[in-house]
């Protein structure tokens, strides 16, 4: 019996072992499933929202930024404006007279027919010491006791120098004009006794400048003189006439 297991073949072969299974490879029961799951999800909104605190961050320090620049353009410009608004002249009106006025009444009608001529001086005074002043395209009217003397009355532009004063002459001509009957008659009344009142408007483009440092050009302004009383300009105290930027 031993020679004969001793003489049984050799066949090289090894004997099988028991097969390997990973743990991994194991089903896990549903309810681990249903608990893996909500880790993995879990997990990755922990990532999602790791990465949002960032993402805020740079938004509102882009915000701040433009809200910063936008402050400081802000800043300049009321600076620039303020500048600007202590640079302008000081009006007043010095004269208002008529060289002509001659009124035609018609019985039968509720207008007159009114020939005029009225001269207004404007004193502008550059008050500054070392920026001048130019004017240019220069447009006047005028009117007195609700009637319009003259409108888009032209004048030649011209400079200041600093601390100088101008004045400016405004001519406005009616020939034949009708106009209310009352209206005239009250006119003719307030210019024998010198109770008259004037608006004086004037409109065009500003510049300033000094030397080679400052040069600016085509800044629209506007000047009002409203309600001005012949009796403050025979006294020499005429009341300081509106001038605004950019208006027109």
């Amino acid at each position: 019996m031993a020679d004969l297991e001793a003489s049984a073949p050799h066949t090289g072969r090894q004997p099988k072992s028991p097969r390997q299974v990973a743990f991994s490879e194991i089903p896990l029961p549903p309810q681990y499933q249903h608990h893996q799951r909500d880790d993995q999800r879990k997990k990755k909104d922990h990532q999602d929202e790791s990465g949002r605190p960032c993402c805020f961050t740079c938004c509102a320090g882009a915000c701040l930024c433009v809200l910063a620049f936008l402050l400081v353009i802000v800043v300049l410009g009321v600076s620039f404006l303020s500048f600007l608004q202590s640079e302008l002249p000081d009006i007043r009106v010095q004269s208002f007279s008529f060289s002509k006025l001659g009124v035609r009444h018609f019985d039968s009608e509720s207008y007159s027919l009114l020939n005029a001529t009225a001269n207004v001086f404007l004193n502008m005074t550059n008050k500054n010491d070392k920026v001048g002043i130019s004017y240019h395209s220069l447009l006047a009217y005028v009117s007195s006791n609700n009637i319009q003397l003259g409108q888009n009355i032209q004048l030649d532009g011209f400079s200041q120098s600093p601390r100088n004063s101008t004045s400016l002459k405004v001519t406005a001509t009616l020939l034949g004009a009708k106009v209310d009957t009352d209206d005239a008659q009250m006119l003719e009344s307030d210019a024998k006794s010198r109770k008259m009142s004037v608006d004086v408007g004037l409109h065009g483009s500003l510049g300033f400048y000094a030397g080679d440092i400052l040069k600016l050009q085509g800044l629209p302004f506007q000047i009002r003189c409203s309600n001005v009383l012949q009796s403050q300009i025979d006294v020499e105290q005429p009341t300081r006439c509106n001038i605004r930027l950019f208006a027109s």
